[in-house]
């Protein structure tokens, strides 16, 4: 991840400067909206948002397993921690890209419907290289199910302090 802040999808595309400023207020809006902030979005300019865009590379397992040690890993944050945070983290947006990930996922993470389209297109002579590569060792030796299970147990016994963590609301 970067230290600047995400922006809406295709911004350099638009030729002038009005145009790109037009398009990154609309997604600014657009994310304070989701971290229920209304009214005025000049009066939050300096605050850094970072838009969870969902890889439709990923499959429902890996997603599921990545959100639950995100949700782990805010569980144990202290409170002072959770507040220090640079960002401000929209999670909730709808919003997915189908571009690759820049290193290849092991096997259990990719969608295959996705993989199985992509293979042939833009991006299908890098993405055919993610099937000569192996789960992690002893992965497939455990039920996908029961690795889920025990992070949520690990989750489940962390102090959830006052923030919701899955709303997107007030979040690191």
């Amino acid at each position: 991840m970067s230290d600047k802040d995400s922006e809406p999808e295709g911004i350099n595309k638009h030729e002038t400067a009005h145009e790109r400023q037009e398009v990154m207020t609309a997604w600014r809006t657009s994310c304070l909206h989701h971290l229920g902030i209304t009214g005025d979005i000049k009066l939050h300019d300096d605050l850094a948002l970072l838009e969870v865009v969902r890889p439709e590379w990923h499959n429902d397992y890996a997603s599921g397993l990545l959100h639950e040690l995100s949700r782990i890993h805010y569980l144990s944050l202290s409170s002072a921690e959770r507040q220090s945070s640079k960002y401000k983290r929209i999670k909730k947006s709808g919003r997915s890209t189908c571009e690759p990930a820049f290193t290849a996922p092991y096997p259990f993470m990719i969608n295959e419907p996705w993989w199985f389209e992509m293979k042939e297109g833009e991006h299908g002579e890098y993405i055919q290289s993610w099937s000569s590569f192996d789960n992690p060792p002893n992965f497939d030796d455990f039920e996908e199910i029961k690795i889920l299970q025990v992070l949520k147990q690990v989750g489940d016994g962390a102090d959830d302090g006052e923030e919701d963590h899955e709303s997107g609301h007030v979040e690191d």
